[in-house]
């Protein structure tokens, strides 16, 4: 977008989900430093938008020395193996991913009430959340379907447990 249109482009990139949770810290670069600067004059004057200086100052080593590129290059290693495992398990039951993406979207049969499924699994400590928990009009009618974080658990052993149950359950229901 910046190519296309840089007088009137934004960016603004957070480090939590793509570097680490603990790190609240992110990046805006504006279509000129001026610019920039004035939006960010404004937000100076509250003092609840300021970041940790450990954090901010950790954050910059990281990115100075490498470090914060070995790290998202595992992580997204870690997802890539993730998703090749959540495509293995639920594959045939109309899953769909994102390349690098840290979750997936179940797409459920007819009969399968999304909202019923998510709170099935969450009683087998399996927690998703059903497709109309990330809509801007969550009265409307939407896709039945779950989204499934292949992020949230720590190690890929408790992924690949989670999602066989679903994969148990919808066979079930089959």
């Amino acid at each position: 977008m910046a190519m296309i249109a840089p007088d009137i482009t934004w960016y603004i990139a957070g480090l939590t989900k793509g570097l680490a949770h603990g790190f609240r810290v992110a990046y805006v670069v504006g279509p000129t430093a001026v610019e920039t600067q004035a939006v960010a004059t404004g937000a100076n004057r509250l003092s609840y938008w300021f970041p940790s200086p450990v954090s901010t100052a950790i954050v910059n080593d990281w990115i100075v020395s490498g470090v914060a590129d070995r790290v998202r290059n595992a992580i997204s290693a870690e997802a890539a193996c993730r998703q090749q495992l959540a495509e293995e398990i639920l594959g045939d039951h109309g899953l769909a991913t994102q390349p690098g993406g840290l979750h997936a979207w179940l797409s459920l049969p007819p009969g399968i009430d999304r909202r019923t499924f998510a709170q099935e699994l969450a009683r087998d400590r399996v927690l998703v959340r059903p497709s109309d928990a990330f809509a801007i009009e969550p009265e409307r009618n939407h896709a039945n379907a779950i989204r499934i974080s292949l992020s949230g658990p720590l190690d890929r052993e408790e992924v690949e447990r989670g999602l066989r149950i679903i994969a148990s359950a919808l066979e079930c229901r089959a």
